[in-house]
């Protein structure tokens, strides 16, 4: 698990004291790299949620000292020359309408993202400081949605979907070992993706469920026209040795759980 730099932390508590009412949430491989180890993922850049509507974006941010907007990205700022930092408003009005149409008609697919913030959890990130972080589940959910949004341009969030499938959650975590996980009779590299689907249904409605359905049906098209499959096996952690079984049977269980989760009565509204 990988601390926040003094630069990013410096960009956060920047943009908390623009908006200190509103509720800002990490997400992207920042957060992700917050709980599994990702040794073959780093990144210095961070990307935001903001619970603020478009009209007001990029308000305070406007001639701010040490901010400076990314020439043809409406949500992509440099932050002291240190950080880029992706900024995307999601207030109650833009979740409803379930996507983010930017002044120059660019659509954002805001799928998901209500969960970011309703599921995430307060982590330190530096003394007096703390942050909102969204959690494993909703990190590989909005992975989804952005690969499915741009599959050609989208490879990276292929990789950490596969770091997710192979590192979530951790060794020591109780929930891989209860009574209840044992019994299904899956190996040991299936625990994680099956208690991911399993979490997935528990906490997503049926449009997000149904989208998670269209991400594994892609992943398991050998024919897919993106090669999603193979793409996805070609940046798996190095110990899959590029075999496809190694995917295939995390993707399996991932909607097994998925499937035992809806089942039971999870999902939201």
């Amino acid at each position: 698990m990988r601390a926040l730099t003094q630069d990013q932390v410096r960009a956060v508590k920047d943009l908390q004291s623009l908006w200190p009412d509103r509720q800002i949430v990490l997400v992207g491989a920042a957060a992700l790299q917050r709980f599994l180890e990702m040794r073959q993922r780093e990144t210095r850049d961070i990307d935001l949620s903001i619970s603020i509507a478009l009209e007001e974006y990029p308000g305070p941010l406007v001639g701010r000292p040490g901010w400076s907007p990314r020439r043809g990205h409406a949500h992509r700022w440099d932050f002291d020359g240190a950080v880029e930092v992706d900024i995307l408003p999601a207030g109650p009005g833009l979740l409803a309408a379930g996507k983010l149409t930017w002044p120059d008609g660019t659509e954002m697919n805001l799928t998901g993202f209500r969960l970011a913030f309703e599921q995430s959890v307060k982590l330190d990130v530096a003394p007096g400081i703390s942050i909102d972080v969204a959690p494993v589940p909703v990190l590989a959910l909005l992975k989804m949605v952005a690969y499915l949004e741009r599959p050609l341009q989208r490879e990276r969030d292929l990789r950490d979907i596969a770091l997710i499938l192979d590192e979530w959650p951790p060794e020591d975590d109780d929930e891989r070992y209860a009574d209840q996980v044992l019994r299904l009779g899956l190996t040991y590299e299936q625990i994680g993706p099956y208690l991911l689907g399993e979490r997935l249904a528990r906490m997503t409605g049926a449009v997000e469920q149904d989208l998670v359905r269209r991400f594994l049906t892609k992943a398991n098209d050998e024919d897919d026209p993106h090669q999603m499959q193979q793409h996805m096996i070609a940046v798996g952690p190095p110990h899959w040795g590029r075999q496809p079984i190694e995917l295939l049977m995390r993707l399996d269980a991932l909607a097994r759980g998925l499937g035992d989760g809806s089942s039971n009565g999870g999902g939201s509204p």
